[in-house]
């Protein structure tokens, strides 16, 4: 098993876990390991793949669904969509 993506943002994570489930890439998400005694702070949780020859596949994934480093900055418009509207 290898982990392919991890985050704080748990509805990130199972989003990610969903989109590999739907490729055919068997997973699991699993809360992040504990570190002397304690978990992270900000609670974090892995996604983890079965079988590592579906590795290359999930990161492919994860890019396709713009998580993590692959995420995108907001554009002015979907951070205040009415912004334009009121410039005009």
């Amino acid at each position: 098993m290898t982990m392919v993506y991890f985050s704080s943002d748990l509805v990130e994570v199972e989003r990610v876990s969903k989109q590999l489930t739907s490729v055919g890439i068997t997973n699991e998400v699993r809360p992040s390991i504990v570190v002397n005694g304690r978990y992270p702070h900000p609670p974090e949780a892995e996604v983890w793949v079965r079988n590592d020859a579906d590795c290359s596949e999930a990161f492919l994934q994860c890019l396709q669904c713009r998580a993590g480093f692959a995420k995108r900055k907001p554009t002015a418009f979907e951070l205040d969509p009415w912004r334009e509207l009121a410039a005009a």
